[in-house]
């Protein structure tokens, strides 16, 4: 999910932007520019932003739904994200294939069964963060839960 960022000191101002890149504008968190005075005082602006960011939701956790002409399942959608961002970077970390780490962890009964309950009942359908070092790939088409 996408959130450009301005900040413009002289102003004291801080501006959440919707995303106009044509490839990720549908990927976009906002409609219409936030404007955030944050002032000169580090401390201070940093509570605003979050206290603005969190009235427009946006600290929340992203759910998401695949589209009724998307060629995939949500839950398929999910398990690929998982996988991209963040089975796929540990493996490549740890030097193996990510059929192996997957194995290894799937294996481990307590991970397993909590990785399965987080999954299953705490984060049904939330996308997973991505992970920064990550190279891009085009998303098929979403369509966010409200």
């Amino acid at each position: 999910m996408i959130i450009e960022v301005q900040y413009q000191p002289a102003k004291g101002e801080l501006l959440l932007l919707p995303s106009e890149d044509e490839d990720f504008s549908r990927l976009s968190m906002l409609d219409d520019t936030v404007e955030i005075t944050v002032g000169r005082d580090i401390g201070r602006g940093a509570e605003l932003v979050a206290e603005q960011a969190g009235e427009l939701g946006l600290l929340d956790a992203t759910r998401i739904t695949a589209g009724s002409d998307c060629d995939v399942s949500t839950d398929e959608l999910i398990s690929d994200r998982i996988a991209e961002w963040i089975l796929n970077p540990a493996a490549e970390y740890r030097g193996m294939q990510p059929e192996e780490l997957i194995g290894q962890l799937m294996g481990d009964e307590e991970f397993s069964t909590r990785f399965k309950v987080f999954l299953d009942f705490f984060a049904k359908h939330v996308l997973p963060r991505r992970h920064p070092g990550c190279g891009h790939r085009r998303d098929r088409r979403l369509v966010l839960a409200q």
